[in-house]
């Protein structure tokens, strides 16, 4: 038995990016998906955020869902953490002037 479809609102830091519906079991990246088709960021340049935790890809989505919606932060290719990590030496000009820009 599946659970009945939930809109979710996807949020940025200056305002809504959209609403999706989603299954409110469903995990991260099947949600990142949803994203990537109702707006354009690909899946790979999306960080979703429940309040103030990151949510990983394999995990499920936060129960209950967060009623003001979830955080979309977008990262630039230059960004997106490779398999050994992004360092500053092979950041751009702009992440390393950024100072918004978090390695973690």
């Amino acid at each position: 038995i599946s659970s009945p479809l939930v809109p979710l609102e996807v949020c940025g830091l200056a305002g809504r990016w959209c609403i999706v519906v989603v299954d409110p079991t469903a995990n991260v990246s099947t949600v990142k998906q949803q994203i990537a088709m109702a707006v354009g960021v690909p899946v790979a340049e999306q960080r979703l955020f429940a309040g103030m935790r990151a949510l990983s890809d394999d995990e499920s989505l936060p129960a209950p869902l967060p009623t003001d919606g979830i955080t979309l932060v977008r990262q630039t290719p230059e960004e997106v953490p490779t398999a050994s990590g992004p360092d500053l030496f092979t950041a751009s000009v702009a992440a390393r002037s950024d100072r918004s820009f978090v390695l973690a």
